[in-house]
This record gives structure tokens, C-alpha cells and sequence, in this order.
């Protein structure tokens, strides 16, 4: 499978072509590049533990990215909001209700659990 990055916003989409638009920012196919993966190995005597520090777009590319590379890590990510990780630019829709809240959501509740991925939110 192929992997595509926004070189707007730095979102990863997985297909055999860029997406239409961007979930994150909206721009079109032309702004993607595939992105080929690094060979990493994942020997260690221990596993790693990587806090991440905000719920956007960096902070959950870099979860991804991490949980990607290594299976054993802890990764922990720690944001402000209350929410998990959504699409900035669907705002208005949702405001305007015309976008249900699950669909403001980049990943779902799940997707977080089954990467062994921890979000704390501020309460």
C-alpha cells in the first residue's frame, strides 16, 4: 500500500492515490508526495517511552509515525483539549450542524486504542 503526506499540512494517506482533498486541510491531490518507508529495527532491550505534547496535526503524525516504527513503545500524548484529534477545517460545518461530531473526528475513539496509543485530555 502506498503512503501519501500533505506537504501542506504533513497529514499521511494511505491508498493507491493521493485522497481527493485533505481531511485536515482541504487542499487537493497535488499537494501530496508518496513517501516511501524507513527500515528501522526494533531491538531494544526495553520498550521506549515517548510522551508527545499537543493533539494536532504534529503531535498525532507523530504518534503515528512512532507507532509505526515501533510496536513496543509507550506513547503517551498529552493535550488541552478535551477532544481527540478533529479536522480544524470542518468547524464551520459542524457549527452549522450540517457535520455530525463523530465525523469532525480525524480517527476514531478506536483507532486510539488499537495503536496502544494514551491520550490524557485536560478535564
Amino acid at each position: 500500500m502506498k503512503k501519501w503526506r500533505c506537504i501542506v499540512c504533513g497529514y499521511i494517506h494511505e491508498g493507491e492515490t493521493p485522497p481527493d482533498v485533505c481531511p485536515v486541510c482541504g487542499v487537493g491531490p497535488e499537494e501530496f508526495e508518496e513517501i516511501e518507508e524507513p527500515e528501522l529495527s526494533e531491538e531494544r532491550s526495553s520498550p521506549q517511552q515517548i510522551v508527545i505534547i499537543g493533539n494536532g496535526a504534529a503531535g498525532m503524525e507523530a504518534a503515528r509515525t512512532i507507532r509505526e516504527l515501533n510496536s513496543q513503545a509507550e506513547v503517551k500524548v498529552f493535550t488541552e483539549e478535551p477532544f481527540h484529534f478533529y479536522s480544524r477545517i470542518q468547524l464551520t460545518k459542524f457549527i452549522g450542524e450540517k457535520l455530525p461530531p463523530e465525523k469532525l473526528l480525524i480517527h476514531p475513539p478506536e483507532w486510539y486504542r488499537e495503536q496502544n496509543i494514551r491520550v490524557f485530555p485536560e478535564n
